[in-house]
């Protein structure tokens, strides 16, 4: 399995995957939010972007979005945020891969799991808000209380991603530079 991602972890592949994460974050999502902003003639912000949200957040977004944006919102959770975290979890992972592969330290590769278990907790937070569309308005509020849980753990989840690998490229240069230096 090491194997496997030691040959995924080369800039090459990365680069395709960052690619794919922009085209994601800065035409799919935006280009379909779009689309449901039009029906409600205002900017429309999904679940996903929240950090947390309320049953009235829910109720009150799914009957001015209408029917009509009901079903656009379902096709981008449950098709186009199906794709997406494959995407940024696998970037992610990869990321995290190739910075810890030249520390010697093997207490610190359990850091691997954070962008896994992100991705995990996103695929539950896409399907419960594809339920709380399709039970819409019979919204319970602990249906609503577990999917704001999923997105708010995802988004503790990327953060602290987002930080390791920052902290990890910062350690990697660190320790380039005095090893350039000795």
């Amino acid at each position: 399995m090491v194997k496997i991602f030691k040959k995924l972890a080369n800039y090459n592949f990365i680069i395709i995957l960052f690619a794919a994460f922009l085209v994601f974050m800065l035409y799919l999502f935006p280009t379909h939010q779009a689309e449901i902003s039009e029906i409600i003639e205002h900017k429309f912000i999904s679940f996903d972007e929240r950090f947390s949200y309320t049953q009235s957040d829910v109720l009150s977004t799914l009957e001015v979005i209408g029917k009509e944006g009901r079903k656009k919102y379902s096709f981008i959770s449950g098709v186009i945020d199906m794709v997406y975290p494959i995407i940024y979890g696998l970037l992610f992972f990869l990321l995290l891969f190739k910075l810890i592969n030249p520390i010697d330290n093997s207490k610190i590769k359990w850091i691997l799991i954070t962008p896994i278990i992100a991705v995990l907790f996103d695929y539950l937070e896409n399907f419960s808000v594809l339920h709380l569309i399709n039970v819409y308005p019979n919204i319970s509020d602990s249906q609503v209380l577990f999917s704001s849980f999923c997105t708010s753990t995802k988004w503790i989840l990327i953060a602290i991603t987002l930080l390791l690998i920052i902290n990890l490229i910062i350690f990697n240069l660190i320790k380039a530079n005095r090893e350039q230096c000795a």
